[in-house]
């Protein structure tokens, strides 16, 4: 992803209702995530959880972890509650970063007693969560130095997947950072994706 945006930093990553997001803005995000993830002490295989909506920075946050090889557990943001708090405690997250829109659906969680993880609100406000807009406002937008990586493997995981589960509550599925390029690649063949896309 970093040759990409080496490759076309000005064309656009995300098209949206009022705009686009560019590859380079994309990163700087990124980048900003993992400073911000190193100030917290995190390293690689320590985990992270997301709990957003379909949103650029969601791909944005994910990849800035991975910069420094924390992996991302993908909370569903349909759950609350029950639900919400097994994902949590299963995917064995430190830090949470909620979207502001989800605050109740964290909340609902919280009655679980969730343990020893730190909340973060992302664009909004949450009692008892830090506020990760603001903690992303002070990091640098320059990439990380990849020496923090360097102990990350291609068949290390970078992501949690919540499967239904057949019991009733989701079940963490691992995927390593090779099938997740993988995965890309695929899309890319099936979009017919091309360089001037």
């Amino acid at each position: 992803l970093e040759d990409i945006v080496d490759r076309f930093p000005d064309r656009p990553m995300a098209l949206l209702d009022d705009g686009e997001v560019t590859y380079r803005d994309y990163e700087a995000h990124a980048n900003r995530v993992a400073h911000w993830a190193l100030d917290q002490g995190l390293k690689p295989g320590d985990t992270v959880a997301l709990f957003m909506t379909n949103r650029w920075e969601y791909i944005a946050t994910w990849f800035g972890l991975s910069k420094v090889g924390v992996v991302i557990s993908l909370i569903n943001n349909q759950l609350s509650g029950h639900s919400l708090a097994h994902c949590l405690k299963i995917g064995e997250s430190k830090h949470v970063i909620v979207e502001g829109e989800l605050a109740a659906a964290y909340d609902s969680a919280r009655a679980c007693k969730l343990g020893d993880i730190r909340a973060w609100v992302f664009e909004g406000e949450m009692d008892g969560a830090e506020d990760f807009s603001a903690a992303l406002a002070r990091r640098s937008s320059e990439r990380p130095d990849p020496l923090v990586r360097d102990s990350v493997k291609p068949e290390d995981p970078v992501l949690k997947m919540f499967t239904s589960g057949t019991t009733g509550l989701p079940k963490a599925a691992l995927m390593t950072h090779i099938r997740a390029l993988y995965y890309l690649h695929v899309f890319a063949i099936v979009a017919k994706a091309r360089e001037t896309d």
